[in-house]
């Protein structure tokens, strides 16, 4: 539940298919994001979980893994 919403608002804010993602991603190598895009997915993420991130752990972030156990250990 948590891995398939996570990648779902990833693919939706990046114009790509779910199919496209692997959490094995890096969300800046792989996925070009910057730092605005991954606090947009991050808030949208706590939005939909209810859930709050931790500005420090944000900067941490690496790959789609990391948002999705984050995820998991908030709920």
């Amino acid at each position: 539940m948590v891995k398939k919403e996570v990648l779902n608002i990833i693919a939706d804010q990046i114009d790509a298919d779910v199919s496209e993602l692997s959490v094995r991603m890096s969300l800046f190598d792989d996925l070009s994001l910057d730092q605005e895009e991954l606090l947009s997915i991050c808030s949208l993420i706590e939005d939909a979980f209810d859930i709050e991130f931790d500005d420090a752990f944000i900067e941490q972030l690496d790959t789609i893994q990391d948002i999705i156990q984050y995820t998991k250990d908030s709920i």
